[in-house]
């Protein structure tokens, strides 16, 4: 006799028969409230943390999904949405005064700590942003620094004048090198290069890191002087997903995020 509609266990893997008899697969499963789903290889019901159609899910010891609300993962405190899927931004939700930055260098990604009262420690990833970094001859310098002096925009002027560039919400980290939104070439702003901006995650600066505007603007409004920036390699990405905008524009034009 066919099986179907049923569940069905094989040692300690568990798999769900369809109506006609075959294993379901690739797909989520609802029962009795619970959600389930099922791997794409072998259809086997997946417990665990698992990256699906680009979001996170965890999934508990009996495959159950787990849904909205706070979670530890990891080792970091981590919202997830209603359909269980993992924040990549709860400044909505939780913005604290007292902050920690991480710019890694290998991944293009810089992220915003929060402080967590709970556990005393900044561990609570609030958002993360794509940044370029200094390119290999310019190296943004691995270190501790603390934010220093913010202004709504600046010139940058290379040495010898070897450059001459204006930016957006500028957060002083050391010396000259800054949070910046990508640079213009005149000073209103709207004049940046398209290749700069899709260029968000790899290495293009000359030391400072540069952002899309609207993740700068959100240092300067959100991240108070004498915060902590810690620059390095392999810093840890708990929100490895950043949003990536798109180009509006031709070859130069504004920031599609400024405002």
């Amino acid at each position: 006799k066919m099986l179907h509609d049923q569940w069905l266990k094989d040692g300690n893997d568990w798999y769900y028969l369809r109506s006609w008899g075959g294993m379901m697969y690739n797909q989520w499963y609802t029962e009795n409230g619970k959600t389930y789903y099922f791997r794409s290889w072998g259809g086997r019901m997946h417990s665990g943390s698992m990256v699906i159609n680009g979001k996170s899910y965890t999934f508990d010891a009996n495959g159950c999904l787990v849904q909205s609300g706070w979670t530890y993962v990891d080792g970091y405190r981590r919202y997830r949405n209603a359909d269980g899927s993992l924040s990549n931004d709860v400044s909505a939700i939780f913005n604290p005064s007292s902050k920690f930055i991480t710019v890694d260098r290998i991944r293009g990604i810089t992220t915003i700590y929060g402080y967590n009262s709970e556990t005393g420690k900044y561990d609570t990833p609030i958002k993360s942003m794509w940044c370029s970094v200094g390119n290999p001859i310019t190296l943004s310098a691995a270190g501790t620094y603390n934010i220093g002096w913010q202004v709504p925009s600046k010139k940058m002027v290379g040495s010898g004048n070897s450059y001459v560039c204006w930016a957006s919400y500028v957060s002083q980290i050391y010396g000259a090198v800054y949070f910046h939104g990508v640079a213009s070439s005149t000073p209103d702003l709207n004049t940046i290069a398209k290749s700069d901006f899709e260029a968000l995650g790899r290495p293009m600066s000359h030391g400072c890191i540069r952002l899309a505007a609207v993740d700068a603007k959100w240092i300067y409004q959100n991240v108070k002087r004498g915060t902590t920036v810690q620059i390095g390699d392999n810093l840890g990405c708990p929100m490895s997903n950043p949003v990536r905008y798109q180009w509006t524009g031709g070859a130069y034009g504004p920031d599609p995020t400024y405002s």
